[in-house]
């Protein structure tokens, strides 16, 4: 992905209305995740995947969840010192791409470029034919597609079938309404592989006006748990996207045929 895309990509989100109340009260939390992004980047713009002084790992995917959380803030209450922060993720990004506009994945001095390519490409797949991943038979998305055509489902574990579900809930139009009673049935926020800022976004389209605000508040009392050392950078960064504009951050993506 070229610089100029990928800064289109950063600042394209739709900002959702939300209450003078909900935003006074939402505040300090996204303040503290705000804190805990600005310590996971390093002198060199490079945005780690924790705030830990002795790691060097990133993944660029998850950083640019961070610099997108940045820049939704910022849209909030404007801070010129993330922008520059967004500024200097974005050129670290731009010297570490390869000739053909990817980037791989960095721990320490250690590369994985052939396994990186290879996520990448599965992903490209996965993100064209979601459409395919909604099983009939079960009444949910599946987490898995096999090679032989294969789908491979469930709602028994928060990991990966409850966040299958979230995010489908959140991103795939038609809203599955019924999908959305069933997960609520079978999982409970913020259990390990299914957190609470990924319940609110889903909860933006799908539950009630009291679900959602019990929900937002979770989110807010989960966001100042939040430590650098101890939490990967998307984290809070999904948290402050969920708080500030839920789901208008990401497009819809269209069931074709629905």
């Amino acid at each position: 992905m070229r610089l100029s895309v990928l800064t289109a990509v950063l600042l394209a989100g739709l900002v959702s209305p939300v209450c003078a109340a909900d935003r006074k009260q939402d505040w300090p939390a996204i303040r503290h995740c705000l804190e805990v992004i600005r310590q996971c980047q390093t002198s060199d713009g490079m945005i780690r995947m924790t705030g830990h002084p002795k790691r060097v790992w990133t993944v660029p995917y998850f950083g640019n969840f961070g610099a997108m959380a940045l820049l939704a803030a910022n849209e909030v209450r404007p801070n010129p010192e993330d922008v520059d922060r967004v500024q200097r993720w974005l050129e670290w990004y731009a010297r570490h791409q390869e000739p053909d506009g990817t980037i791989y994945d960095r721990s320490g001095s250690v590369g994985l470029p052939a396994q990186a390519e290879e996520a990448r490409a599965r992903a490209a797949r996965i993100a064209a034919s979601l459409g395919r991943y909604w099983s009939q038979q079960d009444g949910c998305f599946a987490y898995a597609l096999d090679m032989k055509g294969k789908l491979h489902s469930g709602l028994s574990k928060p990991y990966p079938h409850g966040l299958a579900q979230l995010f489908a809930l959140a991103y795939v139009t038609p809203t599955r309404g019924e999908l959305w009673e069933k997960v609520r049935e079978r999982f409970q926020p913020d259990r390990e592989g299914a957190p609470i800022e990924r319940w609110l976004i889903a909860a933006t389209r799908c539950a009630s006006p009291d679900e959602k605000a019990r929900l937002r508040q979770s989110t807010r009392e989960a966001a100042l748990r939040f430590t650098p050392g101890r939490i990967y950078v998307h984290r809070p960064a999904v948290a402050i996207l969920a708080l500030i504009d839920g789901e208008a951050r990401f497009a819809d993506v269209p069931v074709p045929g629905e």
